[in-house]
Parts: C-alpha cells; structure tokens; sequence
C-alpha cells in the first residue's frame, strides 16, 4: 500500500513539473516577444522576477505585453478575473486563487499600471512563487 502511495504521489509530482515547465516555457516565448515589442530593459525584467520592482515606464509597458499575451487582460486593458483566478488555482489553490485576486487585480490609472502592480502584488502576497512575468 506504501508503495501505490509513494507512486501515485511521483506521478502527481511529475505531472505538477511538467505543468510548471509548460507554462514556464509560455512565459519564455511571451517574454522575449514582449521585450523587443516593449523596449523593456532585460536587466529590470530579470530583476523584478527577484522581487524588485523599478519604476520604469518600458517595465510597465513589459508587464502589460505579458498580460495581454497570457490572457490576463484584453487589449482595452480590461482585466479577465475569471481566467486568472483558474489559473492561479491550478498552480495554487482555489482558495489563495481567490485572496490573490481580491488583493491584486485593482484597476489602476493605465493598463501598464494596472498589470505591473498586479505582478508585484503577486509576488508580495503568493504564500509561494508562482511563474507568471
């Protein structure tokens, strides 16, 4: 019986990789898209994937690109809850999915605003790093 659990827990473990090693690769090619279409610095991309956040317009230009591209806002800006609360809830929880989306899809001044402060927000508040920039 240890040993069925012991697979079945293998089998989930790969399958949850090989989920995250997809979306990772999403985010690759949306990334390198979004860079050239942005101007974005790499130097500031890679560093907000570590937690810092500058204040740089070609940033929030970058975050918006990856926003459209993965689904997360149209292009009017407008932010598409529902797909990001699935997804999230994929990677996370239902629950956490829901308390993501209540603290950080908050409609800002400009959709550049609204998508770089909703990845930052991401990243303060996940209980766990989840690849979405």
């Amino acid at each position: 019986m240890k040993l069925i659990s012991a697979s079945f827990l293998l089998v989930i473990g790969f399958t949850l990789i090989q989920a995250q090693g997809e979306i990772r690769d999403e985010i690759l090619t949306h990334s390198t898209h979004c860079v050239g279409e942005t101007g974005a610095d790499l130097a500031l991309v890679e560093q907000a994937r570590r937690g810092v956040f500058q204040d740089d317009p070609n940033l929030r230009s970058f975050a918006f690109c990856m926003s459209r591209r993965l689904g997360f806002q149209n292009e009017a800006g407008e932010i598409q809850r529902e797909l990001i609360r699935e997804r999230l809830a994929s990677l996370l929880s239902a629950d956490i999915a829901d308390q993501l989306v209540k603290a950080c899809l908050i409609e800002k001044a400009t959709p550049e605003e609204t998508a770089a402060a909703a990845y930052r927000c991401y990243y303060e508040t996940a209980p766990t790093r989840v690849v979405i920039f």
